[in-house]
């Protein structure tokens, strides 16, 4: 049908966005992915509900870290995904879209 799956690099993002997802429902909740391309562009959006959704400060400081004495194995996933995004020049968003929900989003631009 001449559809094309994600590459393996924008698998990865989307896989350590649903684990960033998941470590934000701290008391439960759903995960919501969509994916959609444009002019090459991968556009992969990640929504979380459940009550009161957010990432952590140790999760949060391992996003951010540009050495590896921030990570433990609690938030080796944040920093593996923080150089990945870099590696790859995508662009990421984690925002409040509500008081129960998050939304995670991740573009990917065409020459990754």
């Amino acid at each position: 049908d001449g559809e094309q799956g994600l590459s393996a690099d924008a698998a990865r993002v989307l896989l350590c966005l649903i684990m960033l997802g998941a470590e934000a429902l701290v008391r439960g909740g759903d995960i919501g992915v969509a994916i959609s391309g444009q002019a090459g562009q991968t556009t992969l959006l990640l929504t979380v509900s459940g009550p009161a959704p957010r990432l952590s400060d140790d999760v949060v400081a391992a996003l951010r870290a540009t050495e590896t004495q921030a990570v433990t194995s609690r938030t080796v996933h944040a920093f593996y995904f923080s150089r990945l995004v870099e590696r790859l020049r995508a662009c990421v968003t984690i925002e409040h879209t509500g008081a129960d929900s998050l939304a995670l989003t991740a573009r990917i631009p065409p020459s990754a």
